[in-house]
């Protein structure tokens, strides 16, 4: 099993939001299918976030609007989640770490260095259940790969 943590604005000024249509064109462009798990309060908001009006979109859907198996990327609230993980990739935002209870053989976490703690606390907890834990900072030149 195998955890790849996303840390934003260490040395940039960047939100997750930002950061998040490129991360996911990233995954999407290698074939892989994306669950992006976020808090329930965030779903409207990031749904707006990845249909920008006048510039490239990432194609998306939302849990209970239908179509979901076509969809290369499916937005659902961490209520939502739980049993819909399949053949996705888990892209889990900060706000929503009750998905890490979901059963997946990979993650993503895409989350501020402002709550880099919490963060390094679930990393060491996955550590010591035998995952392989990837960490990696938001850097001017792209992201770069911590030592843990």
């Amino acid at each position: 099993m195998e955890a790849r943590f996303y840390q934003v604005g260490g040395q940039l000024p960047a939100d997750v939001d930002a950061v998040l249509p490129g991360l996911l064109d990233k995954i999407t462009s290698t074939g892989k299918r994306v669950l992006l798990i976020v808090a329930d309060t965030a779903v409207a908001r990031l749904d707006e976030r990845l249909w920008p009006a006048g510039s490239a979109f990432l194609p998306h859907g939302k849990m209970g609007e239908g179509d979901e198996d076509r969809q290369p990327i499916l937005l659902a609230g961490v209520g939502q989640a739980a049993g819909q993980v399949g053949e996705r990739l888990p892209v889990i935002t900060a706000g929503a770490e009750e998905a890490f209870e979901i059963p997946a053989e990979s993650i993503v976490y895409l989350y501020h260095a402002a709550v880099a703690d919490n963060a390094a606390r679930r990393l060491a907890g996955l550590q010591e259940k035998g995952w392989r834990v990837s960490l990696f900072e938001q850097t001017a030149q792209g992201w770069r790969k911590q030592s843990i």
